[in-house]
C-alpha cells in the first residue's frame, strides 16, 4: 500500500516528542494497552488515516467511516484479509476468517443456514441446565475470576450448540489448556516484527478433537441439524475433511473468543454500575414475574439491549480488521507488495467528531430514535466478512445476564479493569464477587 493511494497521510514519525510521550504513557497507565496509545495518537496527528511506523514494521491506520465503507464494501474484492505468514492463517488453514475465493461464500452461506436466529434461541434455550449450573457455581464459590470462569462458559456451550456435544470433565481439563494456548497463539506478538510464527504442535491435540467431532456427523447427523452437520456433510465430499476441521477451528476459536470478550466486559461493567444491574432486574421482573428469563424474552429486553450496545461500542471485541491490498503478481517479493491496512473500530466507535461524550459509558444514548453515523459502528464488521456469529454472541451474552442477575448480584472494586489485546479484546484478569439475592 503507498501512500498516494490515501493522499498524503501523515505517520507516527511525525509525532512530536511530548505526543510521542503521551501515546507512551497511555499505554502503561491504566486502562492501557496498545489501542489506548493509538487512539492517543490518532488524537494528536488529527488524522483518520495515518501510518504507523515503528523499526521492522509498518501499517496504515483508518478511521473514517467513507474508508470503513471502502474496505469493507464497495472495494472490498480489491483487498485479501489473508496473510500467509499470520498465526491466525497457519492456524484456520482455510479456515472462513481467512478464506478470500468463491469458498468462502459458500461455508458463510452453509453457515447461515445452520443457524438461523430461531434455531439459536431453540438450541441456547436447550443449554437451560447448563446455564444455571454454571451460575449456581458462581454463587458458590462467592468469587471468581471472570475471565476463566466466562471463557469455559463460552466453549461449552459453543460445542453443543455447533457441534451438538457436551463436554466431558475430562475433555475440560484436557482441552483448556489448548484453547488458551490457541488464543494467545493468534493475538499480537514478537511475530509482527520477526514475520515468523510457528504452530505450536500441541494444538494438533485440539485439532484432532474437532476431526473426530465432524466425522461423527457424517456418520450419524444430529437431529434437529446443527451447524456440523451442514459444514461436514456439504463441504467433506468437495474440499475434503481437513477442510471441513479448518472451518470448526475457526468457529471454535473465533466464536468462544468472542462471547469471552463481550460477556466478560459486560460483567465488569456491571459490576462498575450497579445501577444498571437494578435497572435489568427490574426489567425482568415487570416482564418474567418469578420466572427465570427464557432466551427470546431476554433478546427483547429494551435495558440489557441498550447495556450491550455500549458495551460494544467502547470495547468491541473485534477490535481491528486487518486488511492487505491485492496487488498484481510481480517479479518483486510478494511480501512487500502485501503492506497491511489496518481497519481500527476502536478508534471509529470513539470518534469525537461522531459520538457524544465518546470516551463515557452511557447505554442511555441508545434510545429508540437513536442511529449512529452509518460505518461508525461496526463491533462485527460489514458487508461480505460481517460476522456469521454476531447473532449468537448477541443472544447468548443477553440470556446469561439475564439469568445471572435474576439469581445474584455481583460486585467488585469500582475501577474498570485494564485492558488487554489479543485476538480479541479483553479485560485483564479481574475477579468479582457473586451473592445470592
Amino acid at each position: 500500500m503507498t501512500d498516494h493511494e490515501w493522499g498524503d497521510i501523515p505517520s507516527t514519525r511525525d509525532l512530536q516528542a511530548k505526543s510521542g510521550l503521551l501515546a507512551l504513557k497511555s499505554m502503561v497507565k491504566a486502562p492501557g494497552c496498545p489501542l489506548e496509545g493509538l487512539h492517543t495518537i490518532h488524537t494528536s496527528l488529527g488524522h483518520d488515516i495515518f501510518r504507523l511506523q515503528i523499526p521492522k514494521f509498518s501499517t496504515v491506520i483508518v478511521a473514517s467511516p467513507e474508508n470503513a465503507k471502502r474496505l469493507l464494501v464497495t472495494d472490498a474484492v480489491s483487498f485479501t484479509t489473508r496473510m500467509e505468514t499470520d498465526p491466525v492463517t497457519k492456524l484456520f488453514g482455510d479456515g472462513l476468517l481467512v478464506l478470500d475465493d468463491h469458498r468462502h461464500a459458500e461455508v458463510k452461506s452453509l453457515l447461515m443456514q445452520a443457524t438461523p436466529e430461531s434455531k439459536l434461541e431453540y438450541f441456547l434455550q436447550e443449554t437451560e441446565r447448563s446455564l444455571d449450573r454454571t451460575i449456581q457455581s458462581w454463587i458458590r464459590s462467592q468469587t471468581i475470576n471472570v475471565n476463566s470462569a466466562v471463557r469455559k462458559y463460552a466453549w461449552e456451550t459453543l460445542e453443543n450448540v455447533y457441534f451438538n456435544h457436551q463436554l466431558s470433565e475430562e475433555e475440560k481439563r484436557t482441552y483448556f489448556p489448548l484453547l488458551m494456548q490457541a488464543v494467545h497463539y493468534i493475538g499480537p506478538g514478537w511475530w509482527l516484527l520477526s514475520g515468523k510464527s510457528s504452530l505450536p504442535k500441541s494444538l494438533l491435540r485440539l485439532r484432532h478433537h474437532l476431526e473426530t467431532l465432524a466425522q461423527q456427523a457424517v456418520k450419524a447427523p444430529s437431529a434437529p441439524v446443527k451447524a456440523i452437520d451442514f459444514l461436514s456433510q456439504s463441504l467433506t465430499d468437495a474440499y475434503g475433511e481437513s477442510f471441513v476441521t479448518d472451518q470448526l477451528m475457526t468457529l471454535l476459536i473465533a466464536g468462544h473468543d468472542t462471547v469471552t470478550s463481550l460477556l466478560a466486559w459486560s460483567i465488569a461493567l456491571l459490576a462498575k454500575f450497579p445501577e444498571w444491574q437494578k435497572r435489568i432486574r427490574k426489567e425482568i421482573c415487570n416482564e418474567m414475574g418469578d420466572s427465570l428469563a427464557n432466551v427470546r424474552t431476554a433478546n427483547q429486553l429494551q435495558f440489557i439491549d441498550q447495556f450491550i450496545k455500549e458495551v460494544l461500542r467502547l470495547y468491541p471485541p473485534i477490535h481491528s480488521g486487518i486488511r492487505t491490498k491485492r496487488c498484481p503478481r510481480t517479479q518483486e517479493s510478494t511480501q512487500s507488495l502485501q503492506e497491511r491496512v489496518m481497519l481500527s473500530y476502536y478508534l471509529l466507535h470513539r470518534h469525537e467528531n461522531y459520538w457524544e461524550r465518546p470516551l463515557e459509558f452511557d447505554p442511555m444514548r441508545w434510545h429508540e430514535h437513536f442511529r449512529p453515523t452509518p460505518y461508525t459502528y461496526l463491533p462485527f464488521g460489514a458487508g461480505r466478512r460481517f460476522c456469521p456469529g454476531a447473532t449468537f454472541a448477541k443472544l447468548q451474552v443477553k440470556w446469561m445476564l439475564a439469568r445471572l442477575l435474576q439469581q445474584a448480584s455481583i460486585q467488585a472494586n469500582r475501577h474498570i479493569p485494564r485492558q488487554k489485546m489479543r485476538a480479541a479484546l479483553e479485560p485483564q484478569r479481574f475477579v468479582v464477587e457473586v451473592f445470592p439475592i
